[in-house]
This record gives C-alpha cells, structure tokens and sequence, in this order.
C-alpha cells in the first residue's frame, strides 16, 4: 500500500503549470495536487475542505479564481449539470459515467 505523499508529483505538476503558460504558485500546485490524487472529480469545496495541510492556508475565492484560470489555460475541465455543483478534473482523465434523470433532473455518477 502506497502512503500518500503530496510532494509525489510536484516537480511534474510545475511542469504542467509552465507548459500552460501559468505562473506556479503555491495555490495552483495545491489544488492540482488534490485533484491529481483524487479518484473522482472534485467541487471547489471538496477542494478546499480537503484534509491536506495546505489547504488551511487557501481561500475560497482563490481556489474558484485558480480553478477558473486551470480552465481556461485548457489544463482542468468543468462539468455542471443544471443547478448542481460544478465538478473539476484534468483534461482528458474523466473516468466517471453521467446519466441525468429525465423527470428529476438529478445527476448519477456511475
């Protein structure tokens, strides 16, 4: 069994901060480090109530402004369904199927 190490994957994860033309902060390297080791996709306050020791020093509007500027550089993406939370993950690593309920509305993940 493997111990969860959240320096594991820093030097990559500046990497892809760098690739995206993003400046690394400690912000960024911290909610990419809780998604990457995350085994589904994340809301921003799964992030931010994260039992990580970083995460005490985050804001709520610096994890939304982070998640929003990952977005944008095309390294995250963002799936809301109506009125749901909207749920974070990395490009390309959606491994979770949707169905929505036709007379609810409601959002299963399988």
């Amino acid at each position: 069994m493997e111990i969860f190490n959240p320096y594991k994957n820093i030097e990559e994860l500046k990497h892809l901060l760098l690739q995206a033309n993003l400046k690394v902060t400690t912000t960024r390297l911290t909610v990419l480090n809780i998604l990457k080791n995350a085994r589904r996709e994340l809301t921003a306050a799964e992030i931010l109530y994260n039992p990580s020791p970083q995460v005490k020093k985050l804001s709520f509007a610096g994890v939304y402004q982070t998640l929003r500027q990952l977005e944008e550089a095309g390294v995250l993406v963002k799936f809301k369904l109506g009125n749901e939370q909207a749920l974070y993950s990395f490009k390309n690593c959606q491994t979770n199927i949707r169905i929505c309920c036709k007379k609810c509305g409601h959002l299963h993940l399988v």
